[in-house]
């Protein structure tokens, strides 16, 4: 997606490091120093701006976010994944209007996911402001219409993780500043996938909108996107974005 410039600062996604012959093994392929697991290239869907491929093969049901380099001594790469993503809940609907104020210049603001399709304010909105240039809703409604991904304020913490019959259900709204806002939709060829339990939510006691400490860090973090089928050196890693989403995509062709 387009927002893959903006990140590009944030995000190492090349080894820095040489593997261990075991870790290569269970990858099933040899990663040498130096060579990207995760790399940003032009899409290969049309009009699309960049996409997330990967670098090596990497198995069915393994955190991509393991193939985002950067260590610190000591680190154990059979361990658990070193850089997990985090999510920003996006309170004010009203706030979250794709290119709102920003429409000559794709903004973060259509990255969004909304917590169900048309959750955020229309942008033909009479309370929208600045109004936004005709027909811009209709060329790209950035994440308005993406359900595929879901992310909750009720979500796993200390007490519910080991809790079988606990389930978050609480919907929000929210932007996804990592892996989430870099792979592409594609309905056929999706092949990563949000692995929901392994996310924690800890709000440090702060309670909205009481404590002034509430939006100053945010809360949603060690999120992590698994692979559900092989994937080999050199493919396009898609998420799905959802029915509606793919429907609009297919219409504006």
């Amino acid at each position: 997606m387009r927002l893959a410039t903006a990140l590009l600062p944030f995000l190492v996604l090349c080894s820095a490091d040489a593997r261990s012959s075991d870790d290569d093994e269970r990858r099933g392929d040899i990663l040498p120093p130096g060579q990207c697991g995760l790399y940003l290239a032009p899409s290969s869907l049309p009009f699309a701006g960049l996409g997330l491929f990967s670098g090596t093969n990497i198995p069915a049901d393994t955190p991509i976010n393991e193939f985002i380099a950067g260590t610190y001594p000591g680190y154990d790469p059979n361990g658990p994944p070193l850089w997990t993503d985090l999510a920003i809940p996006i309170a004010d609907e009203k706030k979250a209007l794709p290119y709102r104020g920003q429409q000559r210049h794709p903004s973060w603001l259509g990255y969004v996911w909304p917590k169900q399709v048309g959750a955020l304010a229309q942008m033909w909105d009479s309370e929208t402001f600045p109004r936004p240039e005709p027909g811009l809703a209709n060329m790209d409604p950035g994440l308005q219409l993406a359900d595929g991904i879901e992310f909750f304020m009720d979500d796993y913490n200390e007490d519910t993780q080991d809790d079988d019959d606990f389930e978050p259900s609480n919907r929000i709204n929210a932007f996804a500043p990592g892996l989430g806002s870099l792979a592409n939709h594609d309905g056929d060829f999706v092949n990563i996938d949000r692995h929901y339990h392994s996310s924690r939510v800890d709000y440090n006691f702060q309670t909205a909108p009481w404590d002034a400490g509430v939006g100053a860090f945010t809360p949603h973090h060690n999120m992590l996107y698994t692979t559900f089928r092989d994937v080999e050196r050199g493919m396009e890693l898609f998420l799905d974005y959802g029915e509606a989403f793919h429907d609009h995509a297919l219409k504006r062709g």
